[in-house]
């Protein structure tokens, strides 16, 4: 991560994504991009719900990335990477379904 880490990190824990994505922005444009920054980026992204701008930058920061690889990867990014964005209105309506059935 960059010298900035410490503030990312202290805006992160605050859910100020605007912030800590303007702090990113900051440390690409002076120190370089580097995977740590992508990554980040699409953490912050997944946090915000905006999962496709998600799964790209941890395309970014990951592109040598492959499905066999994801039970390497921690869990909140192969969860960004894998996890069929197309459909998950679709999922979340069956899930909806799934769940009132064992209810009842």
């Amino acid at each position: 991560m960059p010298p900035n880490e410490p503030i990312i990190r202290a805006l992160l824990a605050l859910d100020l994504y605007d912030q800590a994505l303007d702090e990113l922005r900051y440390a690409q444009k002076t120190w370089g991009d580097s995977p740590a920054i992508q990554a980040t980026f699409g953490w912050i992204y997944n946090q915000r719900g905006d999962l496709r701008a998600g799964i790209n930058a941890m395309k970014r920061a990951y592109p040598q990335y492959s499905p066999p690889a994801a039970s390497r990867l921690p869990a909140e990014p192969a969860q960004v990477c894998c996890f069929p964005v197309n459909y998950w209105s679709q999922i979340q309506q069956l899930l909806g379904r799934a769940r009132a059935s064992i209810r009842t």
